[in-house]
């Protein structure tokens, strides 16, 4: 873990790249308050030193995009909808309801296309017992 002095001099020097990259990105105040405290603790976390500033701001450059990338503009879109008409309860039912079908679906598509290849891995032992059980007989038969 690194010490309080590296983190207080490291949100001096990258705090507002960090958060004008979120707010580019997320087009609200408060993911970009999400994902700033994501950058800075895994800043906290990171023990591997850095070669020199310019890898230390593109580590931190990568870790937000990353950090932004990894939450759905269509959650923010209706999160920021929901607070704002007052009805964020519902909104995030809608939402967790929406990806709980997104899961489902994806496992299927992702069942059916492993299904052939499941198929063709027993088809493929079902021969080889099937060699090591004739192989010996034919040989047998020949040396008759």
């Amino acid at each position: 873990m690194r010490s309080e002095e590296e983190v207080a001099r490291a949100m001096d020097t990258y705090a507002d790249l960090v958060q004008r990259l979120c707010l580019v990105r997320l087009k609200s105040r408060e993911d970009t308050e999400d994902i700033f405290q994501t950058v800075f603790l895994k800043y906290l976390q990171h023990t591997k030193p850095f070669e020199n500033a310019e890898h230390e701001k593109a580590w931190f450059i990568q870790v937000t995009l990353n950090a932004c990338r990894d939450l759905p503009p269509m959650l923010v879109q209706m999160t920021a909808m929901g607070e704002a008409t007052g009805s964020l309860e519902g909104t995030l039912e809608i939402q967790a309801e929406y990806y709980d079908n997104e899961v489902d679906t994806l496992s299927a598509r992702a069942l059916s296309l492993l299904e052939p290849i499941i198929i063709c891995v027993m088809a493929v032992f079902v021969v080889l017992i099937l060699l090591s059980i004739y192989l010996p007989m034919f040989s047998l038969y020949g040396s008759i």
